[in-house]
């Protein structure tokens, strides 16, 4: 994961210490490691669906545009993309998703998806 604050890139690694609390979790992914570890306890986001100070970007804004977006006193986080490995085990266990984490080019039209089992 990427961090852009005060101007500057950050590279981030999650510690071996920080990822035992997830010992059951199928796949651990940096959304979801994100949101638990760093939006929920240190940000004080509790719920990421509607709080104002959250916004999403997809793959069609450059590292500029990311850039000129963030407040001055903001942050970006920029993560590494779902595997689709990643996304068959999370729907294998019938996990779900956190928000705005399947972001797909090219876009889905709205509707059913189907998997063959």
């Amino acid at each position: 994961m990427t961090v852009f604050l005060d101007g500057k890139w950050f590279q981030l690694n999650w510690r071996k210490t920080e990822l035992k609390d997830f010992p059951d979790d199928i796949t651990l992914l940096d959304v979801h490691l994100l949101n638990e570890k760093v939006l929920k306890p240190i940000l004080g986001i509790k719920n990421i669906r509607t709080d104002p100070r959250i916004g999403y970007a997809d793959d069609t804004e450059t590292i500029a545009d990311l850039e000129k977006a963030c407040p001055t006193e903001g942050v970006v986080f920029c993560l590494f993309p779902v595997e689709p490995d990643d996304l068959q085990a999370v729907a294998d266990s019938e996990g779900t998703m956190p928000p705005k984490s399947t972001f797909f080019i090219p876009r889905m039209k709205n509707g059913l998806l189907v998997y063959e089992f």
